[in-house]
């Protein structure tokens, strides 16, 4: 919070509504596997506040699920190579295989650009 950055922005921020804090937030997914088995698997997405002393730190108020973003857990690679190569003749098993990779990436980064939409779109 010593950034050249963040302290223009709180100073912009103290002369509009000299009571108001500039106040970071982390943002961040981790997979998880739950249940007895560890069969079933999350990725949860998080928000984290983040400028807030050590004493808060442990406390539940300052982080929150805000969504889970969808792993594809329920079928595997193999088959969607499979039903990739059927739709498009011609791909070979390693191209399939990065599309998928690829489709699997943006599925991530949609998730994430519209939590950060409706972060910028909040007044």
């Amino acid at each position: 919070m010593y950034s050249e950055w963040t302290r223009k922005n709180l100073e912009d921020i103290r002369k509009k509504l000299p009571n108001r804090l500039l106040l970071p937030i982390i943002l961040h997914a981790d997979g998880v596997s739950i249940g007895m088995n560890k069969k079933a698997n999350a990725t949860p997405a998080m928000l984290n506040l983040g400028w807030y002393s050590k004493e808060l730190y442990k406390q539940d108020y300052g982080k929150m699920v805000i969504g889970y973003i969808d792993r594809l857990t329920d079928i595997t690679e193999k088959e969607l190579i499979s039903h990739l190569m059927d739709l498009k003749k011609g791909l070979g098993w390693s191209r399939c295989k990065s599309k998928i990779q690829r489709f699997k990436e943006k599925i991530f980064f949609i998730f994430w650009k519209k939590v950060l939409d409706k972060i910028n779109s909040a007044p």
